[in-house]
């Protein structure tokens, strides 16, 4: 097994350094800035990377609420499905 080798592709004014995650590829971006390069705003955030504003209290406190919301009944929300449908199922061809 060969593996190949590939140089960082962090946006250089959205990461904090040209270092990449060895294991996904992905950057370490500065505060408000996302995206795996590092090159949009994060969640939150409004504008073009790297000039991203928060979009202030309103929006951290509302988020935090649907993040609570979320963890608290994300269970209830689960979809089980039939065991004729599941990827592992024999209808299901594997390429």
């Amino acid at each position: 097994m060969y593996f190949l080798c590939l140089g960082c592709d962090c946006d250089m004014n959205g990461s904090i350094e040209m270092q990449c995650n060895r294991t996904d590829g992905s950057c370490v971006c500065r505060e408000g800035i996302g995206g795996y390069r590092c090159d949009k705003c994060d969640r939150g955030f409004l504008g073009t990377a790297p000039h991203c504003n928060s979009c202030g209290e309103c929006f951290t406190n509302w988020d935090d609420i649907l993040k609570k919301l979320d963890s608290k009944y994300s269970a209830d929300w689960q979809i089980v499905l039939p065991k004729w449908l599941s990827p592992n199922s024999s209808r299901f061809k594997r390429f």
